[in-house]
């Protein structure tokens, strides 16, 4: 059966696995997130005369990478983000979108974006970027309230006006890591 919020299962033919982040090992467990990769008749060999572009897209073992973060369900996909998304503070992996989830509905917050921003300490803070009133303790008092693990409750809080957006209504979190970093510089 099909899980709610999951993708299904891999099309007949095809081959798809979880990559850890951690040591590159296929990942067999549920709900243990690594990169998506593909390998079958569908998926290409490579680029055309380009041997850069086709390294960094293959994996040594001839997985094509994807660039998603995924996790198994009872043998269906759940697409969690994207790699470059992810944040890695002090060695642990945090997947903005479970912060973003447990901060529905919390007073004060209109819209909310979760990025790192660079820490010299840690490699990476967790920010929550907030379009509201709503202060850092605000959503550490609603994080603590819902159950949600220290782990991912944000270092630090950035206020917007608007979040930027995509042509589609998408946030563009690469650019609102930029933004939020250089205000919390100023």
């Amino acid at each position: 059966s099909v899980h709610l919020n999951t993708v299904g299962s891999p099309c007949p033919d095809v081959t798809v696995g979880l990559l850890s982040l951690a040591d590159g090992r296929l990942v067999t467990q549920d709900h243990t997130p690594g990169e998506v990769v593909t390998r079958g008749p569908f998926v290409c060999v490579g680029y055309y005369d380009d041997q850069t572009a086709t390294s960094a897209a293959f994996s040594k073992d001839g997985w094509f990478r994807s660039g998603d973060l995924g996790e198994w369900v009872d043998g269906n996909l759940r697409l969690v983000g994207r790699i470059k998304e992810i944040i890695l503070r002090g060695g642990a992996t945090i997947v903005p979108d479970d912060i973003e989830l447990a901060l529905t509905g919390c007073p004060g917050v209109e819209q909310v974006s979760v990025c790192g921003v660079p820490d010299e300490r840690l490699g990476e803070m967790v920010c929550a970027c907030i379009v509201g009133t709503a202060t850092l303790q605000d959503l550490l008092a609603h994080l603590q309230r819902r159950g949600v693990g220290r782990g991912l409750w944000p270092d630090t809080a950035v206020h917007f006006d608007d979040l930027p957006r995509t042509m589609t209504g998408k946030v563009q979190r690469g650019r609102l890591a930029a933004l939020a970093a250089e205000r919390r510089q100023s």
